[in-house]
């Protein structure tokens, strides 16, 4: 009767190849959709860094010190505006995924410039300290709401000697939305693959063996 019962829900040789195919399969498909994301993942964040370095860099080449005193070429996207100004203190609404987010400080921390957005976002004292050692910072703040914003700060010099402290930012909300859109992607097209790969599995099976 035990051995009926076995026999009765025993999965024959195909079945138990295409399940077999299926698992291996499926361990390979999801490796490589975590090497895919991670290595995009990487891509991206790597590629956001250079190009926020490179910016921080073009700016900085409009501002010098002479005599004592930080001159910033007014044609300078972002940096139009001087942080203590009233128009300034009235533009902290601005959307930083679509305006500019830029500061320039002194030696001291005074503000020179500064870009309205920019008021928005939560900015640890370490981004202004580790370039007044000559060190650039990179690293990732929120705004008071909570997005996401990508600043590099940097050292800006004069004969080798600190006098500003440049600092720049980009809006994460691109980079995640990017993200987010590969994983849906992946949940969508890993089960039909795996489904395919079941059929083509089972059919496969269905073929005798040949040496």
């Amino acid at each position: 009767m035990n051995y009926q019962i076995k026999q009765l829900w025993s999965p024959g040789i195909r079945i138990q190849l295409t399940l077999w195919y299926i698992a291996v399969f499926a361990v390979l498909l999801f490796c490589s959709d975590i090497l895919l994301y991670t290595h995009l993942q990487t891509a991206l964040a790597s590629n956001l860094d250079s190009a926020l370095q490179l910016r921080a860099q073009q700016i900085a080449s409009d501002i010098s010190y002479q005599r004592g005193t930080i001159m910033v070429d007014n044609e300078t996207p972002g940096l139009d505006i001087a942080g203590t100004s009233q128009q300034s203190q009235q533009a902290t609404h601005e959307d930083v995924n679509f305006s500019a987010l830029l500061r320039l400080l002194n030696t001291r921390g005074k503000i020179i410039r500064l870009s309205p957005a920019f008021h928005s976002l939560i900015v640890p004292a370490i981004s202004v300290s580790q370039p007044l050692h000559g060190t650039p910072w990179q690293g990732t703040v929120t705004t008071s709401n909570g997005q996401a914003v990508r600043l590099y700060s940097m050292p800006i010099t004069d004969k080798g000697t600190t006098f500003a402290v440049m600092q720049i930012g980009e809006s994460l909300t691109q980079f995640q939305t990017t993200l987010r859109s590969l994983i849906v992607e992946l949940l969508l097209l890993t089960p039909v693959v795996l489904i395919l790969g079941a059929v083509g599995s089972y059919w496969r099976a269905s073929f005798p063996l040949t040496i």
